[in-house]
């Protein structure tokens, strides 16, 4: 009985395993069913969550996406081809291209309207690009020819879309307009349409960007509308002033420099709190001695809002105050003292008579007999006199070599009543604004007067021990500046130094950039200086920025991003006042690695800023 209850159970555990396992199998199967389901509906939820941005944007609405599982399904009418890629490119920079499914179909050429022209012209680096919706009848053809012309193409690409309509006056006008942009604006991207245009570059100085601006406005349709996005570096002042005489019933601003519209309301808005009304305007410059600047001119304002007649003067880092008569000089002084006491670390304060504040708005004393100025860009000027024609040609030779300037206003005159001495006190002042990056000499029958701005930082002592050694008997007075972003002109360095400088330090410093943008991170502006001071003195060298990419994304949109990464740092060193009219940005992707892609690290090095020389370009260093 036992063995038989054995073998009986045997055979039913038997029987049921036949039942059981395909059981347990479809149950599996439906698990894994259920479950592709759900990831593939998750999937597509996600999928339409990651276009939403890009779907929202009325540019687009004519767009339909369709996600099956994986898969991105596209379809719609494009108005033009342009849209089209377009929209492509901005998915593909979020799925594979093997997802995505393109059904879009592109508007019939016939379907735009008469008036619906536009043009998208954009510059870089000798590679023209043009976009746009045109008419047939040469728009073109006369694009193509005022590129060429203009000097800057060496690569013309034509995405342009035509249509069998004839360009109407309007239009005529306002492409000859846009084409007149750009040969006054090199480089400049250009966007028109049959109502607006959109001019985007960059100009040398903002004399050339008041000029082109007036001339665009002289020559501009009536019914065309102008958005001129052009900039240009401010110029640069030296020395950086602040100037202000309080006045019956208000106050008068002689002078006023501010590095930026920030600080320029900053001020503006001192001056109305306390003082009404306050005439005089301020402006933009380059060359603050210190970004404390602001605060000494508040301070200084704030200072005055009490008196009758008084005046501040700010020259560089030096403040002077000078008092009307009729105040109280010794509590004048201690205010003075405890309100701008916060500034003594970095600003040299003084507190002068008011039978001094002329001799200090003039910058000059009466018995002033020569004056030399020397700007940023080399320009001198030499005014005033010496006791003879012989003194006038030394002056003038020990002037061209101590100073080499680009540009010499010679307007010495011959006085023998002036002493001889002064052909000696003029040569020593020269030598000491050899060592200025720009500066302004002041010479009377008793003193002499030093001022201007320096890379040095101890450049009042190196110039206070020049004047020493040199001027027994004259008083002298030095109020020089050092400004370390503000570098002193020098001998051209050899093409090949600037390269070999120009890589140590972008080896040293690496430049970095905001995750998938060319937006300079804030940690590379002492890179961006550092490079700025090298290759102020490389303006002569033809120079590559290159920009390089890892491989991760896209080949075409990884060519791009380094492209605009190179032209970022050209921006950069142009508005920390590099010319670079001979340096070229270019972007080579991820085209040149020097490291394996397979690596994080390897990653990181193959993102990289190049400078290298092109030797076809180099002239000639002077001997």
């Amino acid at each position: 009985m036992a063995f038989a209850k054995r073998s009986s159970g045997k055979n039913g555990r038997i029987r049921a395993g036949r039942f059981t396992a395909p059981l347990f199998f479809l149950l599996a199967l439906a698990i894994s069913i259920a479950a592709a389901i759900l990831l593939s509906r998750y999937v597509e939820r996600e999928n339409l969550r990651t276009l939403e941005p890009l779907l929202s944007e009325p540019r687009f609405d004519w767009l339909h996406v369709e996600p099956n599982g994986l898969q991105i399904e596209l379809s719609g009418q494009a108005p033009s081809e342009i849209e089209r890629l377009v929209a492509l490119n901005a998915i593909r920079s979020a799925f594979k291209p093997n997802r995505i499914d393109d059904k879009i179909a592109v508007a019939p050429k016939s379907s735009i309207e008469p008036n619906a022209y536009t043009l998208r012209l954009l510059q870089s680096d000798g590679r023209v690009q043009i976009f746009g919706e045109l008419p047939n009848g040469g728009s073109i053809e006369r694009i193509i020819e005022a590129v060429e012309n203009s000097g800057n193409a060496s690569l013309v690409e034509d995405w342009s879309t035509r249509h069998e309509v004839e360009p109407n006056d309007r239009w005529d006008q306002t492409l000859q307009f846009g084409l007149h942009g750009i040969e006054l604006v090199p480089d400049a991207d250009l966007h028109l349409s049959d109502a607006t245009a959109m001019i985007e570059g960059r100009l040398g100085s903002q004399e050339e960007l008041g000029r082109v601006k007036s001339i665009l406005d002289s020559v501009r349709p009536p019914f065309l509308s102008l958005t001129f996005n052009v900039t240009a570096p401010q110029p640069l002042r030296v020395p950086f002033l602040f100037d202000l005489l309080v006045v019956e019933g208000g106050a008068r601003v002689n002078a006023c420099h501010v590095d930026s519209e920030v600080n320029r309301t900053r001020i503006l808005a001192e001056l109305a709190m306390h003082f009404e009304p306050a005439t005089g305007k301020c402006g933009l410059a380059r060359g603050a001695p210190s970004p404390d600047w602001v605060d000494a001119v508040a301070g200084s304002i704030a200072l005055l809002k009490n008196t009758n007649g008084g005046r501040i003067r700010i020259e560089g880092l030096n403040v002077f105050a000078a008092l009307p008569e009729q105040d109280t000089t010794d509590e004048f002084s201690d205010q003075f003292n405890e309100d701008l006491i916060a500034l003594r670390d970095r600003f040299t304060l003084h507190l002068v008579s008011s039978g001094d504040i002329e001799r200090l708005v003039s910058g000059t004393d009466q018995d002033t007999v020569l004056e030399v100025d020397v700007s940023s860009e080399r320009t001198v000027e030499i005014l005033g006199g010496v006791n003879d024609d012989d003194a006038i040609r030394i002056v003038t030779s020990f002037a061209k070599a101590a100073l080499a300037p680009n540009t010499l206003v010679n307007n010495l005159k011959a006085d023998p009543t002036i002493s001889a001495e002064v052909t000696g006190w003029a040569l020593a002042g020269l030598e000491a604004l050899s060592m200025l990056h720009a500066g302004k000499l002041t010479l009377g029958l008793e003193s002499m007067k030093i001022t201007g701005i320096s890379e040095l930082p101890d450049i009042r002592r190196r110039v206070s021990e020049l004047l020493s050694s040199n001027l027994e008997d004259l008083h002298f007075e030095v109020n020089v500046d050092y400004d370390a972003y503000i570098v002193a002109e020098a001998p051209m360095m050899d093409p090949r130094l600037c390269a070999s400088l120009a890589t140590e330090v972008v080896d040293s410093q690496k430049i970095t950039f905001e995750p998938g943008s060319a937006n300079l991170s804030a940690a590379v502006d002492p890179t961006i200086r550092q490079l700025a001071i090298v290759l102020q003195n490389c303006t002569h060298a033809r120079i590559e920025i290159a920009g390089h990419t890892d491989n991760q994304g896209r080949e075409q949109m990884n060519l791009a991003l380094s492209t605009k990464r190179a032209r970022a740092v050209l921006d950069a060193l142009l508005n920390e006042g590099v010319l670079t009219s001979n340096f070229v940005a270019v972007g080579y992707g991820e085209s040149q690695p020097i490291a394996d892609n397979g690596t994080e690290s390897g990653r990181e090095q193959n993102r990289r800023i190049e400078f290298r020389l092109l030797e076809s370009g180099v002239t000639s260093i002077p001997q």
